[in-house]
Parts: structure tokens; C-alpha cells; sequence
């Protein structure tokens, strides 16, 4: 019978039963590889073209893909501790690396969930599973779960510690749970050949190795023959190229290592990574956003397992599968059991093709914030935040986000939109309302924590305010003055005159970057003359994604308010019909785009509204009193630029 720890609650117990595995002769040794960092489209198996893969696509073949593979959370720490414990952050309450309020408190409504930073020691982790079946447990790179991995059940720990990531990939390391090599010496070869040494040593004995790679995790530092071999590819990070083909050659060698000794054929190897990529470093096309992020770009992992005389080479699963999967996978294997019920499921009938395998969804749970990386490549909902508060679930070809600050909702249809563009949220609220009692469902049962306090540091609808005069003498040198607009006397205050010849102020930063709805109010005095469709404010690309809000001019002296909007192939534009106001006369104009849907107003009247398939703008910057390719100049003045990131009525319309 088998020993546990007397504080564990029961429903992390195990117990040995007969042996539910009866398709290998003797229980398997394990290598257990973690990636960090490793998104799905980084891999030639996943259909990358970008870096050298082969050993890994390789190891691949020679077991089966799961071509729909999920990581249970989008960043290091709650992946791992899913994975580990077989249980949602839910249960463990890892949710996140470090603080749960992480982002600017003024733009975060609620209150988070507390975090909990590492695995309680109460809870049986894998290694402690495999240690009670006889195995020798080793633990070679980053554990990041708890500060000893000894206390959880790790007889042998080379470079493990409570840290996410290392100080240089370059020797020295200073890391107190690894010994500095020769300078120079890189360290996921080091880490290779650390665990070269540990099947060499267990050659005899059942082994559970798991591997967690610190690479290609930050800081991004590569071999200088590799980096000098993606130099002037296009679309590619050479460093994080490097990076990856390092550790191809790495797995290549651990594979090698494992023929060499005879042990091939009787070691279960997985490969997978802790989260999705980070879109910066390497774009996830066609999956939305990334590491942090629970569109499918930030959950969707590489995930193969090869188990030679089990699994059959070659073979490939379409059914959504989870890391949460490898705990009661493992259990099955060592003819052990849970006495209460795991968060995933066994996957031996899928690798064996025996059995039956239930239909059921995959949920997550992240009640706490992750602030952006870099709003112009996330990708994700609004440029502050990876994620904020909320819920997932995919059932079938759907999957519905909901978002506890608003209470919004996102719903999905994964086989024909893999990359999150087209919210059918409104389109099909019958989806909505069965997944979201789905998703009620199992969070009651999962006594999941949902934020609801607000948070009293929090701005409504903070703004951003552009003065132009400030502007006109700003030293930043992100904001370039073009001609020599001067400053000219308003109701407002100090405002600036553009001639209609070449005076302009472009700025660097994009304040719609990720925004699906926002306000924009500007108070503007046109004048006749100048361009007859004059472009007073462009934001975003020169000829892709973008906005702009432009006049039509009559020769008598009036104009009327146009606007132009693109994501992707598809535009609106506003034209011809809206009313004519004079010339010489300040007025307070706004464009309103709330989820696709844009209206124009003037002086707070309603003009002109339409409506396309809008995604955020991702790129790009702003030029006032020009279009950005320095056509169409506007003739006239403007004192102020409003933008809020949020849909406003009218009566909310800030600038006066």
C-alpha cells in the first residue's frame, strides 16, 4: 500500500490497482519534454517553414500528433502547475507569474483573484506519482513551481529553482542549482548533456526524466553562427531562429542518446511546450495573439507522444487535448488511479486506439490581469492587456470567451474562423447562452473565484488628450512637425493652423492600437481653399488597416464630414451625405465605432452611420492635418484630439 502525505486532501490521493495498462510488456521509462515558450506555429510538424525542425518533427512522426494540443493556461507558472498536479488553477491557485494585478491600476476595473505564486506541497505532483510506482524522478531546467523541487518529490534536480527563466543562455549562469561550465558554453547543450548523463546513469533502473527546456524563453540569446544564418530572412526573429534550431540539434542528440543506449524502445518521450508563442519574436499566424493571451495563438502547443510498440508511428489525433491530460495518462500507464476525479483524461485510448474516449469540453480560468507585451503585435483584445478577467470554453467547433469587467461575451467558430476574427457573439446568442451555462456549470463545480469588487483606483473610460499647441512645442522626439504650422487664438484656447500646403504633425505612437471600439472628438475651425477632400486625421497604416477622417468641401464654402475605415478587405466609407456646415467656424466633430458599427457626428447631431466586419487596427501611426502618405493636406485649424477607448453617447463626449 501506498504512502501519502497526511495533509493532502483526499481527491489528490492515489492508490495502486490492478494494472489498467496492459499494452507494454514492462512499465515504460518517461521523458517528459516542456518547451517554454514554443508556439504551435514554430514547429515543422505544426506546418512551420520558417526554422529548422527536423529531429523534433523527426520525434513526431514516430509517434502520434495531436493536431489540436492545449496548453491548460497561456503563461509559465499555472501551465506548469496544471500539468503537474493534474488539477485547474482552480484548485492549486497558480493563475499567473508573479502579482495577480499586473498592468496599470488605473485601467483595471475589478479587484483580482489573489495568486498564489508556487505548488503547495501538500499536493501530489507527478514526480511523487512516479516515485511511489519505483521510478528514479529527475527534473533537469526550469521547475518554477515551488522553490525546492526536492520537497515535491524530485530525487535528482539539475537547474531547478522557483525562477521562470535564466540570467544569460551563456555561461556563467549564475544559477545556484547549476554549476557554471567554460565560458562560452550554451546553456541548453549543457542542459542536453546534463540529461545525456542521467539516462546514462539510469539505463538500468525506470526512469521519469522530465525536461523542461529554458529555451526559447527570454532573454533571446543565440548562437552568432546561427543568428548570422536568418540574418535578411523575412518575417523572421534571427535570434529566436537560432534559438529553435539549437534545440532541434539538442533533441536530435537526446534521441540519438536514447538508441545509443537501448532504451528507445521502452521510453514513453512527449513533446510539448507550456504556453503559445510570443507574437513579437515569432508571429502565430493563423492563430490570434499569444503567449498570456486565451485566443488560440496564447493555448494552442506543439503536442506529440511517441511509445514504440504502443503507439503507432506516423498517426495523428484531431481531438482537442490538454497538458491536463498527462497526469490520469500517466496513472493509466502505471496501473495507479485517483480516488477522486482528475481535471483531464486518460489519452491511452486515443494512443492506442482502444477504448472510447469522451466527448467533453476544455475550459480555462484566469480572473486576474496580464498587462501587454507590445500593443502593435499582441493581437489580443485591447492594447493595455493580454488578457483580463475572464473564462473560456471550447465544445466542438466553438469557443465563447467571456470577460468579467463587462460582462461581454466572444463566441467563435473555430473551423471556419481559426483566427478569431468574426465575434458571432450577437449573431447567435442561443450558442452563447449554451455554452455560457456550460461555463456556469463548471466553474459552481469547480468553485472557481470570479472577480466582482471594483477596483476604487480604476478611471472610467480613461482618455487620451491631445492639445495641439502642446504638441506644436513638444521636444519628444517621437512627435515630427512638417511645414510650420503656427499657433492661432480660439474659444478654446491656443490652438494650431494648418496651411493646406504642407504643415502636418505626425506622431509615433497609434492610440487605437487593439481597440474594437473607441471614441475620437477633435474641435476643428476648416477653412476654404486648400485640398477639396482634405485629410485631417489619419491613424494607422499608410494603405492597410486604418482611419481616417477627412472633409468634403464645396465651393461655396461649406463642408461636410466623411469617414474612412479598413481591417483587411473590408472598408466603410462615409460619404456625400452628410450636412453641410460653414467654413470659419469652429465645430465639435467625433467618429463612434462600437464593434464594426461607425457613426459621425457634429457639433453632438448624429450625421452619417454604417457598419462593416472591423477587426482593431494593429500598426501604424497618426498624422493630423494629412493623410500619412502626405496627400490631401487639411487647410485650417484644430485645437484638441479626444480618444477613449470605449463607445461614447454624446452626452459623454469629453472635449468643450
Amino acid at each position: 500500500m501506498l504512502s501519502f502525505k497526511s495533509a493532502l486532501p483526499k481527491y489528490f490521493l492515489v492508490a495502486l490497482l490492478a494494472p489498467l495498462c496492459a499494452c507494454a510488456e514492462q512499465l515504460p521509462n518517461v521523458l517528459h519534454i516542456v518547451i517554454d515558450d514554443l508556439g504551435v506555429a514554430d514547429v515543422g510538424f505544426m506546418g512551420d517553414e520558417r526554422y529548422g525542425t527536423p529531429n523534433i518533427d523527426r520525434l513526431a512522426a514516430q509517434g502520434m500528433t495531436f493536431t489540436q494540443g492545449y496548453a491548460p493556461a497561456s503563461n509559465c507558472a499555472p501551465s506548469r502547475a496544471c500539468v503537474l498536479t493534474g488539477l485547474q488553477s482552480t484548485r492549486h491557485g497558480v493563475y499567473t507569474v508573479g502579482s495577480a494585478a499586473r498592468g496599470e491600476a488605473s485601467t483595471r476595473k475589478l479587484i483580482p483573484t489573489t495568486n498564489t505564486q508556487y505548488v503547495d506541497d501538500a499536493f501530489v505532483l507527478l514526480p511523487e506519482v512516479f516515485k511511489q510506482a519505483g521510478y528514479a524522478t529527475i527534473q533537469i531546467g526550469k521547475w518554477h513551481v515551488g522553490k525546492d523541487p526536492a520537497t515535491q518529490g524530485v530525487d535528482i534536480n539539475i537547474a531547478g529553482n522557483h525562477r521562470g527563466s535564466p540570467d544569460t543562455y551563456f555561461s556563467p549562469y549564475g544559477n545556484p542549482y547549476l554549476a557554471d561550465g567554460e565560458a562560452g558554453e550554451y546553456l541548453t547543450d549543457r542542459l542536453t548533456d546534463e540529461a545525456i548523463r542521467q539516462l546514462e546513469a539510469h539505463r538500468d533502473q525506470a526512469f521519469f526524466l522530465y525536461f523542461p527546456y529554458f529555451t526559447v524563453h527570454t532573454p533571446l540569446e543565440g548562437k552568432a553562427h546561427l543568428i548570422e544564418k536568418y540574418e535578411g530572412r523575412e518575417g523572421v526573429n534571427p535570434t529566436y531562429a537560432a534559438m529553435v534550431e539549437c534545440l532541434d540539434d539538442n533533441i536530435g542528440r537526446l534521441m540519438d542518446a536514447l538508441d545509443d543506449l537501448g532504451l528507445s524502445q521502452n521510453t514513453i518521450v512527449v513533446f510539448t511546450s507550456d504556453n503559445g508563442g510570443i507574437r513579437k519574436f515569432s508571429p502565430q499566424d493563423p492563430y490570434r495573439a499569444g503567449k498570456g493571451s486565451y485566443y488560440e495563438g496564447g493555448v494552442r502547443v506543439p503536442f506529440s507522444i511517441r511509445w514504440p510498440q504502443v503507439v503507432e508511428p506516423g498517426t495523428s489525433s484531431d481531438v482537442p487535448v490538454t497538458g491536463l491530460d498527462f497526469y490520469p495518462t500517466y496513472l493509466d500507464v502505471l496501473g495507479m488511479a485517483s480516488q477522486d476525479e482528475l481535471d483531464g483524461a486518460s489519452l491511452l485510448p486515443l494512443l492506442t486506439g482502444q477504448g472510447t474516449f469522451d466527448d467533453r469540453a476544455l475550459y480555462w480560468h484566469f480572473p486576474v490581469y496580464l498587462q501587454a507585451y507590445d500593443p502593435a503585435s499582441d493581437d489580443g483584445r485591447d492594447p493595455l492587456f493580454r488578457t483580463r478577467p475572464g473564462s473560456t470554453i471550447r465544445y466542438g467547433q466553438w469557443k465563447l470567451h467571456e470577460y468579467y469587467e463587462d460582462g461581454g461575451y466572444e463566441l467563435y467558430d473555430l473551423h471556419q474562423d481559426i483566427g478569431e476574427l468574426r465575434n458571432l457573439a450577437a449573431l447567435m446568442p442561443e450558442k452563447v447562452e449554451e455554452l455560457a451555462t456550460m461555463l456556469n456549470a463548471w466553474k459552481v463545480d469547480q468553485h472557481a473565484p470570479v472577480p466582482t469588487e471594483r477596483n476604487p483606483l480604476y478611471k472610467q473610460n480613461a482618455s487620451t488628450r491631445y492639445v495641439l499647441s502642446d504638441l506644436l512645442r513638444s521636444d519628444d522626439p517621437s512627435v515630427q512637425i512638417c511645414g510650420t504650422p503656427e499657433l492661432v487664438d480660439s474659444p478654446h484656447g491656443s490652438a494650431v493652423h494648418f496651411n493646406g500646403l504642407n504643415d502636418a504633425i505626425v506622431l509615433e505612437e497609434n492610440p487605437l492600437l487593439g481597440l474594437s471600439s473607441f471614441t475620437i472628438e477633435l474641435l476643428m475651425r476648416p477653412d476654404t481653399g486648400g485640398s477639396l477632400e482634405p485629410r485631417f486625421l489619419h491613424i494607422g497604416e499608410v494603405s492597410g488597416d486604418r482611419m481616417m477622417l477627412e472633409l468634403r468641401l464645396t465651393d461655396d464654402g461649406q463642408w461636410a464630414l466623411d469617414s474612412f475605415l479598413r481591417a483587411g478587405e473590408d472598408y466603410l466609407v462615409l460619404l456625400d451625405r452628410g450636412r453641410l456646415h460653414p467654413a470659419e467656424a469652429w465645430a465639435h466633430v467625433a467618429l463612434v465605432v462600437e464593434e464594426g458599427r461607425a457613426q459621425n457626428y457634429v457639433n453632438g447631431e448624429l450625421e452619417l452611420s454604417g457598419e462593416l466586419d472591423f477587426h482593431p487596427i494593429s500598426s501604424g501611426g497618426m498624422s493630423i492635418g494629412v493623410r500619412m502618405n502626405r496627400v490631401h493636406w487639411y487647410k485650417g485649424a484644430i485645437h484638441s484630439i479626444r480618444i477613449t477607448p470605449c463607445a461614447l453617447s454624446p452626452d459623454a463626449f469629453g472635449l468643450r
